[in-house]
């Protein structure tokens, strides 16, 4: 698996359905009607942002708060805090500066790993990590139940929760 999954909550019938539907018609008729690339991108980030406030007044994004309760009474993960590095196949070093919602994963070896980025009411983790026991898809499925979400793909299919996700409180 080479793609990322995502832990955000799911309108009924899916985004293409609630996105379409809750478009403003007037933007999408100068979308259609548009050839200019730059008018383009400025009426698609006015749909972006409509579509935002929508998702939000409906509850169907995750709120930072809720994302951090959630976060702090997981076992096995924290509140991101350090950046991460990642080592590329052609041996470069990619750095990532952690926003204070990302979230680190204790890994096998003891180390803290970060796994999980948190942006715009929905979190993203690597697919990779999708097999059961794998202490980040674990993590997520947790926080998933925390959160009321769903694991879902790129190309919007849902995912069971693994075992392990029962247990989503820490003790203490």
């Amino acid at each position: 698996m080479g793609y990322d999954l995502h832990i955000e909550r799911q309108p009924p019938g899916g985004w293409k359905k609630w996105n379409a539907e809750h478009t403003p018609v007037a933007l999408q008729q100068k979308l259609s009607a548009t050839e200019d690339d730059e008018l383009q991108f400025k009426i698609s980030e006015q749909i972006r942002a409509t579509l935002a406030r929508e998702k939000a007044a409906v509850g169907l994004l995750i709120t930072t708060a809720e994302w951090i309760k959630a976060v702090q009474e997981t076992p096995g993960i924290r509140l991101a805090t350090k950046d991460a590095n990642l080592k590329t196949s052609t041996g470069d070093v990619l750095s990532f500066k952690h926003r204070p919602e990302d979230v680190e994963v204790l890994a096998q070896d003891g180390d803290w790993r970060m796994a999980i980025l948190f942006r715009r009411g929905t979190a993203t983790f690597s697919g990779r990590a999708w097999e059961p026991g794998h202490p980040v898809a674990i993590a997520a499925c947790r926080l998933a139940k925390a959160t009321h979400a769903k694991i879902v793909g790129d190309e919007g299919e849902e995912y069971p929760l693994l075992p392990g996700a029962e247990g989503a409180r820490k003790s203490g």
